[in-house]
């Protein structure tokens, strides 16, 4: 059975539309389908019940460096070594911000550095360390990238971009859900790997095509202004180049794949405002 920590993110709900069967823990405590559970986690994987954890839960808030911390790093290294004890299967969530350590998100970068740290001195064969890409879809929230983009164009406001110029591998969340699935159902040799669809792209020419995919499929009233795209200058702490390297099933993400996933999912996201 799974356990999946943080399954009301924007990534736990999407794990959580896989394995509907899993039990469930974020800021409100346990449940499973639903209802409410009196056990810790530590208590499941101890029984055996709980074979593999997701750890998908994530805080950002630099302005709480205590909830931070203990999110990003303290919990998941308590439930990684209970599930070295017992045999249980641990995985675990970075992102490409990790690859440039500057003044954006400082706080976060490092719990997540350390954490890759101990999972590396641990080193329990049976637990991954997965660094996403920029992934998105449904149910991200309102105020990231590619919703607030989505809903710009939907609404004919002005898109501004304040990184025009940087490479993305723009993933859908959908890929990393099937790579997760593989992860339980089959031994993967590698403990840490970059994942994402493996087709960088400027970010600048990625806005284009999402307006264009809209264009095309909105029953929105969409601008015949939007077309406008102010550009600024790009801050010197962001990443500027990034694509995954060595994802697992790779193989798999074929440039026709990739393209009918792209499309589908910058239209479910439009779907979902409109």
């Amino acid at each position: 059975m799974v356990l999946i920590v943080g399954h009301s993110g924007f990534l736990g709900s999407h794990l959580y539309q896989r394995f509907p069967k899993a039990f469930c823990i974020n800021s409100s405590g346990m449940t499973r389908f639903g209802s409410v559970l009196n056990f810790r986690a530590e208590e499941l994987i101890k029984s055996g019940d709980v074979k593999t954890v997701l750890y998908s839960a994530v805080s950002y808030n630099e302005n709480d460096p205590t909830e931070l911390r203990n999110v990003n790093f303290i919990w998941p290294k308590q439930l990684l070594q209970t599930c070295a004890e017992h045999h249980a299967k641990f995985v675990y969530f970075g992102s490409f911000f990790e690859k440039h350590a500057g003044a954006f998100r400082r706080s976060y970068i490092q719990s997540k550095l350390d954490m890759r740290r101990f999972m590396e001195q641990l080193d329990y064969k049976n637990s991954h360390y997965v660094r996403l890409e920029h992934i998105y879809g449904t149910n991200d929230g309102p105020t990231k990238f590619i919703p607030s983009l989505v809903r710009n164009i939907v609404q004919g406001r002005e898109i501004c971009l304040n990184d025009p110029l940087t490479v993305r591998d723009f993933t859908p969340v959908e890929y990393v859900i099937d790579t997760i699935d593989a992860l339980i159902s089959e031994k993967f040799d590698e403990n840490f790997f970059e994942l994402g669809a493996g087709y960088p792209q400027v970010t600048l020419s990625f806005v284009k095509k999402v307006v264009a995919t809209i264009h095309e499929n909105s029953p929105c009233r969409i601008s015949e202004t939007i077309d406008a795209i102010q550009l600024k200058d790009i801050p010197s702490d962001v990443v500027r180049f990034s694509y995954a390297k060595n994802a697992p099933l790779r193989k798999e993400m074929t440039p026709f794949r990739f393209a009918a996933l792209e499309y589908e999912t910058i239209n479910s996201i439009r779907r979902s405002i409109c």
